[in-house]
């Protein structure tokens, strides 16, 4: 159904959409164009997933960059409500698992050319997977 403008209407009573409702009337719902606050999740949501995503190639280049990364990232991941806790719960777990992981093996002196290969890999796979969950699951932000 239009209305007089064009844009579509649906009619519904209490008894759900279409209904005639207990007495037979009808309101008027607009169905228009919609009127969504711009997303704001572009600038600074992108760059907190992809500085997350970098944690691991920067922190092979240069521990102290990899931790200078590391903190950045997180700080802007938590301090932006683009995201859910659950959501920055598993993103952060994913990206500081690599270099904990990393701690712990070379503690205990039990790395061998496999666990390093693994350990490798997974310090890429592991923030890149956290980088591309936020960025698919961002919601939009308010701007200001």
């Amino acid at each position: 159904m239009r209305d007089g403008e064009g844009d579509e209407v649906e009619a519904f009573g209490p008894y759900g959409a279409g209904h005639g409702g207990l007495f037979g009337h009808r309101g008027i719902v607009a169905r228009g164009p919609s009127i969504d606050a711009p997303r704001g999740y572009k600038g600074r949501t992108t760059r907190a997933a992809v500085i997350l995503g970098i944690t691991g190639v920067a922190g092979y280049v240069d521990p102290f960059l990899g931790l200078l990364v590391l903190i950045l990232g997180l700080g802007l991941l938590w301090s932006s409500d683009a995201w859910t806790r659950s959501t920055k719960l598993l993103a952060t777990a994913l990206v500081v698992l690599n270099p904990l992981a990393f701690v712990l093996f070379g503690v205990s002196g039990r790395m061998g050319p496999i666990e390093v290969l693994v350990l490798l890999a997974a310090g890429v796979a592991l923030p890149v997977a956290a980088a591309i969950r936020l960025i698919r699951t961002a919601r939009p932000t308010r701007t200001p």
